[in-house]
């Protein structure tokens, strides 16, 4: 929130640690891409209210993946702010299995 505050927008991100390959429509590897600066999005992602109503009545929404897209999109920054792996987003039951599995390691973090 307070990122979001100074910024306009920021969301949770984890830093890529596996290797990166892009392939074709055949499926083959055409390249491997540089991890640095690369991150998996995850929630929350915080916004300045006024900027994401301008981005919901600025930007076509429909290829949009998240709200960040949209801001992006806009032409705004949005900070990072690092996150961990076991920041889960809790949308599918097996979702919910691994987070009842990690609630120890997320109540020894909190100590």
């Amino acid at each position: 929130m307070r990122e979001a505050q100074q910024h306009g927008a920021a969301l949770a991100a984890v830093p890529v640690g596996d290797t990166l390959k892009a392939g074709n429509l055949e499926m083959f590897v055409t390249r491997t891409l540089p991890r640095r600066g690369v991150f998996l999005a995850q929630t929350p992602q915080a916004f300045r209210r006024e900027l994401l109503e301008r981005a919901y009545a600025q930007v076509d929404t429909a290829n949009a993946t998240d709200d960040v897209q949209l801001i992006e999109l806009l032409g705004e920054k949005v900070k990072i702010v690092e996150s961990k792996t076991t920041n889960l987003k809790i949308t599918t039951p097996e979702d919910l299995v691994m987070a009842i599995k990690l609630l120890p390691v997320w109540e020894a973090e909190r100590d």
